[in-house]
């Protein structure tokens, strides 16, 4: 957006940060977990040959948990599509046209890696809002 017909009248340091933490976070996670679930069932029949990290959770797993390893599964599982559904609510930044005062553009996230932009109309003597692509 440009300086000159655009001014910036609204940011979210934090959500900022938190979108580029989650946008590093969230492929690194996935990756280190393929790799975990790939060498889990490569090595399927010989244990001994898994990574040191898979072996120490399937031993930690299988001793201390056993069954109940459900229950703090299915919780991480909730609270990482809780903070996931957050993190896409988001708003970002607001710009305001120097030109047409009454239009405005709002910075949002898109499926929590990605960002997309919505034209916003407030109509300040009927008090209005509409969407640019109503």
């Amino acid at each position: 957006m440009s300086q000159s017909s655009w001014l910036l009248i609204y940011r979210d340091v934090n959500a900022s940060r938190s979108y580029a933490l989650c946008a590093l976070l969230i492929p690194l996670s996935c990756m280190v977990t393929s790799l975990l679930i790939i060498d889990f069932f490569y090595h399927s029949h010989n244990h001994q040959q898994r990574s040191r990290l898979l072996q120490r959770i399937c031993h930690d797993a299988n001793e201390v948990l056993g069954i109940l390893l459900i229950i703090p599964l299915l919780s991480i599982i909730q609270v990482v599509l809780l903070l996931l559904r957050l993190q896409y609510m988001r708003l970002f930044r607001i710009y305001q046209n120097k030109q047409h005062p009454s239009e405005f553009t709002a910075v949002l996230s898109r499926g929590c890696l990605l960002q997309k932009k919505v034209t916003i109309y407030y109509y300040f003597k009927t008090k209005t809002i509409k969407r640019g692509n109503e």
